[in-house]
């Protein structure tokens, strides 16, 4: 047998024997990493596998519903299917738009561009409405499907809309109580664990693991349903008769502070708020400002009365109707004489109060609007809450101490006034206004602290503590003072109920013209602040007219519109059974 030339037995088998042992060394260094991965160390490619087949995303939770304080819904959120498109699925681009067209309401080529755009993904519309989801539902077309979200809805429509405010299509609160408590009704968005494959695309399931869910709430408010329809339905015909640009109704519960009602006219419907002008969006009963005229009249003479500078039998002369002040000459509407401290509240005379007014010091007197709580903000817990205007009193001159006496000069927001003038109902008792009565989680528990990680309160709802401005006294004389107002002879008489008290104060004032530089001669501001039953006030309510057009007093635009409510509103709560005019 001839041999090759170099090859050997011998060598073959030892060129084997290394192979095999290679393989077999090889083998060993596998089996023992595989040991240390699955059995010794198997953590690291778990979370290695994890993270390439597992993404954390966000979505945004339901917005939480807001409720009056009967537990009647005011807003909403519902399902609603939004469309988009995968335009790589889509054949043909040109038919699907011209289908689309009408039934989204959007024009063809902006459709059409949408459907040829490069991106992955793109919305149509979102938020339409079931009608429209189940007509493009029936064309079967490849490449359009939808995602179910949610959309923000109020069930009264233009109830209480600048009160509620609204929300974008996100949804995210824009305005009213809906911007000022996103954050609770919103809350921070879902997070979920969710499958992806090897292009990072979301696989789809049922069965996504929430990571950290959302802590939202609902909010319980003290407005009342009825109370709040009374108001609305009394100020919009209140000011179609007046013929009037626009009005403010608030009642509130005297001796808590809790808010019944807000009533805006012009208004808007939150549903369709991008039909209305930006102005009605705003709640003018904390965001506007105006000089409160005669009404303030009742805090001049309380705080007189208080430090007892003046004495309620004493009588004091109002310059038949023309008093000179420095270079200024203050006028009463009717001309008066000799009148008592009742008097003058009840016939609203400028010139006596600016009289009592003078006997209190310019420090004193500025001391006690502050602590009323004008030229700041009260912290009502609503939105854009304007601080009014209280000149420093190191600026006031004669004439600015006179004019601030009956109310003009400073500028308050309604609810500052109703605030102050609630006091006198309160037997003395500042009481902070409230909207807000609690918060709700998801497990139905009332809350009404919000604390930080450290224990610290940073949010309360609910009712405020009560800060002493006036004595019992005081306030109770004062009170009974304002009855006379709605009894004949008064200036408000068309704010009186049949059956029940009223103690109440007219309001009259002018409106500063920005482009003028000077007080209109055609515009003015109408206003009645009442409580009933007067000799326990329940109730207090402001209303406000704005360029009433038929009359400029308070007691002929204001007080009708205020009669209405409160006779309405006493039959609702069951305080009485007066016969309520149509």
């Amino acid at each position: 047998m001839n041999k090759l030339p170099g090859f050997s037995v011998y060598s073959f088998q030892s060129r084997l024997f290394s192979v095999t042992a290679m393989v077999g060394f090889g083998l060993l260094i596998v089996l023992g990493r595989v040991f240390y991965l699955q059995i010794w160390n198997p953590g690291y490619y778990n979370d290695l596998a994890s993270r390439q087949q597992e993404r954390t995303i966000e979505l945004k939770s339901k917005r939480q519903a807001i409720y009056d304080r009967r537990k009647r819904l005011l807003a909403t959120s519902i399902k609603v299917d939004s469309v988009h498109a995968l335009p790589a699925k889509v054949r043909n681009p040109e038919k699907t738009a011209k289908q689309l067209s009408p039934l989204l309401g959007i024009k063809e080529g902006t459709l059409l561009k949408k459907l040829k755009s490069p991106r992955s993904f793109v919305w149509l519309k979102r938020q339409n409405s079931p009608a429209t989801t189940a007509k493009i539902k029936r064309l079967k077309i490849k490449g359009i499907d939808f995602i179910q979200e949610y959309k923000r809805y109020y069930p009264y429509g233009k109830f209480a809309g600048p009160l509620l405010g609204f929300t974008g299509i996100d949804p995210k609160g824009l305005e009213g109580l809906e911007y000022e408590y996103q954050d609770l009704l919103q809350g921070e968005k879902n997070q979920y664990v969710v499958e992806q494959d090897g292009t990072h695309r979301i696989i789809p399931s049922k069965d996504y693991q929430m990571l950290k869910p959302s802590q939202h709430y609902s909010l319980h408010l003290t407005l009342d349903n009825s109370i709040q329809y009374f108001a609305e339905k009394a100020l919009r015909k209140g000011i179609a008769k007046a013929q009037a640009k626009k009005g403010i109704a608030i009642v509130m519960e005297t001796q808590t502070g809790a808010i019944l009602a807000i009533a805006n006219s012009p208004d808007f419907d939150p549903n369709n708020f991008q039909q209305y002008p930006h102005d009605t969006y705003l709640n003018h009963a904390v965001t506007s400002g105006y000089e409160p005229g005669s009404t303030l009249k009742i805090l001049t003479i309380a705080i007189a009365y208080e430090e007892r500078f003046i004495d309620i039998d004493q009588k004091y002369f109002c310059e038949d109707g023309s008093f000179q002040v420095a270079d200024q000459v203050i006028h009463d509407v009717t001309p008066h004489g000799w009148l008592n401290v009742r008097e003058i509240i009840q016939k609203s005379s400028n010139i006596c109060a600016a009289k009592i007014g003078f006997l209190i010091s310019k420090e004193q007197f500025f001391d006690y609007l502050k602590k009323f709580g004008f030229g700041q903000k009260i912290d009502i817990g609503l939105p854009a809450e304007a601080s009014g205007s209280l000149p420093l009193v190191e600026n006031w001159t004669r004439v600015d101490h006179a004019s601030i006496s009956f109310g003009h000069g400073i500028l308050s927001s309604p609810m500052q006034l109703l605030t102050a003038i609630n006091t006198i109902g309160t037997h003395g008792f500042k009481i902070i206004p409230y909207i807000v009565d609690y918060i709700e989680d998801e497990k139905g528990e009332s809350i009404r602290e919000i604390k930080d990680s450290e224990g610290v309160v940073i949010q309360r709802f609910g009712p405020r503590e009560k800060t002493r401005i006036l004595s019992a006294k005081t306030a109770d004389t004062i009170r009974d003072f304002m009855i006379s107002v709605t009894e004949e002879g008064g200036t408000g008489t068309l704010a009186a109920i049949s059956g029940v008290s009223v103690a109440g104060k007219t309001g009259t004032s002018e409106i500063y013209d920005e482009k003028m530089k000077a007080y209109s001669k055609k515009d003015n501001i109408a206003s009645f602040i009442g409580m009933v039953p007067a000799e326990n006030p329940e109730l207090t309510i402001l209303v406000v007219v704005e360029s009433p057009q038929t009359s400029s007093y308070g007691g002929v635009v204001a007080a009708p519109i205020f009669r209405e409510i409160a006779e309405r509103s006493l039959f609702f709560l069951g305080k009485g059974f007066p016969k309520i005019q149509q």
